[in-house]
């Protein structure tokens, strides 16, 4: 890491990992956040649990680019049991994968009215939220994405109190890969290039020489 970050935001670094797990509230917030899922996303039970709806599925599904795959483990005529198993990209390597594996089970017992007639799918859908919703939370941003992101904050364009701002985001709790990513690309786009050669490149690519 680089000598550029302080003690003090180190210590922020470390809190942000080391703090009491986050509720299941919070949980649901990030991944609400990370995905773009809105209130029609959510089905709020009486008895008082969320459940996230398959359009909310679907949409984590195509943001983190979700690939899914069913197996079947029992098949009976009134117990059905499928396994989901989803794969994720994590980085540009072919072995940047992360795999998650989880079940789906469907039965005259834990069915309700037309479900009753469609077991397969039901096992199949409950085994998709299930595998989708564990592989598509949020995963914490790395040290070294906060590193980067507090080193060229300084050497960009933008307003000191939106840099401001941004510093004391990354070292939150729960700020996440997904989201430091999509920072380190919004900063580079407002990055002031010192290197001739950088803003030849920069004036060229604009057009300034057409």
């Amino acid at each position: 890491m680089s000598n550029n970050l302080t003690k003090t935001k180190m210590k922020k670094v470390e809190n942000t990992q080391t703090e009491v797990k986050e509720t299941k509230k919070d949980a649901l917030r990030r991944l609400f956040k990370a995905n773009g899922l809105v209130e029609e996303d959510v089905y709020k039970d009486k008895r008082g649990f969320v459940i996230i709806t398959r359009s909310g599925i679907d949409k984590i599904v195509s943001k983190q680019n979700i690939s899914v795959a069913y197996e079947p483990v029992v098949m009976e005529k009134e117990w059905v049991v499928m396994r989901a198993t989803a794969s994720m990209k994590t980085g540009n390597k072919e072995t940047d994968v992360r795999n998650m594996m989880s079940f789906g089970e469907a039965s005259m017992d834990n069915l309700m009215g037309g479900g009753k007639k469609f077991p397969v799918a039901m096992a199949e859908k409950r085994a998709m939220s299930r595998v989708v919703l564990k592989i598509g939370k949020p995963v914490d941003a790395e040290y070294w994405q906060i590193d980067f992101i507090d080193n060229l904050l300084p050497r960009t364009g933008l307003e000191i109190n939106e840099q401001a701002i941004i510093s004391n985001k990354i070292f939150e709790k729960g700020f996440s890969k997904q989201e430091a990513e999509e920072l380190i690309i919004y900063l580079k786009q407002s990055e002031i290039k010192t290197d001739p050669k950088d803003q030849y490149q920069e004036f060229v690519k604009n057009g300034m020489f057409k």
